[in-house]
């Protein structure tokens, strides 16, 4: 007939089972394991604000949590921890808008790209020509002239480019025919009056300029009507990040700025037609020149969906750190 175990007083206060020593030890131990195989807690470790309350070993083990706390939260890309260190009541905040993020010239319709970062040189160096990244076009140098350099300071540990300089002219310009989006990310240098950074010909032509007056980013028609107008200004002699989208059809606008909704609205429509050409650094045939530090201009001949936009902020934001 089957004889009973003895038992002994075990773990937590429960019994265990004592195993004759005629026994195979190896054996028993591998009967136990797959009998209780999927509900085995063993390797449950207690701590601050744990209990494990019963036999550890055994499928009826029960861990429950006392309080305890937050020891530590560790922050991330896109993401903030308030207070400092993580400990106590926490804000966990996301900084990223969510979305991807997509090289501009895996996204349809860019027609202008110029980034800095692959200047080689010291800060101070004359710059004469610097590389503009239309995929169609790559390689292809864009020559200035005036006092161009290679700003001083750096963004991110990457060079940017100290425009003071007269404009560079680009043909084809943008067609309006289904929109524009244009992000920048730069410092602007003026203290007084306007500047354009990306400026077209043409009477159905924009112009996006910084104005000082508050200072906000204006696209203009023709440098002669605002279109619309940012109301998030720009902080005075630091980076920024910022877009905008205009579609002629419509007339609809809007502006973001450090990845968040700045301004949108309804204006003046232009109508269709494409501009026989655009200039960089200047609105077209009027002196109202750009002197800033540019880390990036990138155009696009269509307004960009949301996702879209989202993506290249993101883009921006991983390299440029704004």
């Amino acid at each position: 007939m089957p004889v009973a175990l003895n038992t002994k007083p075990g773990i937590n206060g429960a019994n265990v089972l004592s195993i004759p020593n005629e026994w195979d030890a190896t054996w028993f131990r591998k009967f136990i394991n797959n009998s209780l195989k999927g509900a085995d807690v063993r390797n449950a470790i207690a701590g601050p604000g744990i209990t494990i309350t019963g036999n550890i070993s055994s499928p009826y083990a029960t861990i429950s949590g006392s309080g305890g706390g937050v020891t530590q939260i560790i922050a991330g890309t896109n993401v903030t921890i308030s207070p400092a260190g993580g400990t106590g009541a926490v804000t966990i905040n996301s900084t990223g808008g969510g979305g991807g993020v997509a090289l501009p010239g895996t996204i349809p319709s860019l027609t202008f790209w110029i980034e800095s970062d692959n200047i080689l040189g010291v800060g101070g160096e004359r710059l004469t020509r610097f590389q503009e990244r239309t995929p169609w076009i790559t390689g292809t140098a864009m020559v200035t002239s005036g006092v161009t350099s290679i700003d001083t300071v750096q963004l991110n540990s990457l060079n940017v480019i100290k425009w003071n300089s007269n404009p560079v002219v680009l043909t084809p310009g943008f067609s309006l025919n289904l929109g524009t989006t244009i992000f920048i990310v730069m410092k602007s240098s003026i203290t007084t009056g306007n500047q354009a950074v990306l400026g077209c010909s043409g009477n159905n032509a924009i112009s996006l300029f910084l104005t000082v007056g508050s200072p906000n980013i204006s696209i203009v028609k023709s440098s002669v009507a605002v279109i619309g107008t940012s109301t998030a200004t720009w902080p005075s002699g630091a980076f920024f990040q910022a877009n905008v989208t205009y579609d002629p059809i419509s007339g609809a606008f809007a502006f973001r700025q450090g990845r968040v909704a700045a301004n949108s609205g309804v204006s003046a429509i232009l109508g269709g037609g494409a501009n026989p050409t655009n200039e960089f650094g200047q609105d077209a045939g009027v002196s109202i020149l750009l002197a800033s530090s540019i880390a990036a201009i990138i155009a696009y001949n269509r307004v960009l969906t949301a996702g879209e936009i989202t993506s290249v902020e993101n883009y921006l934001f991983a390299k440029w750190g704004v």
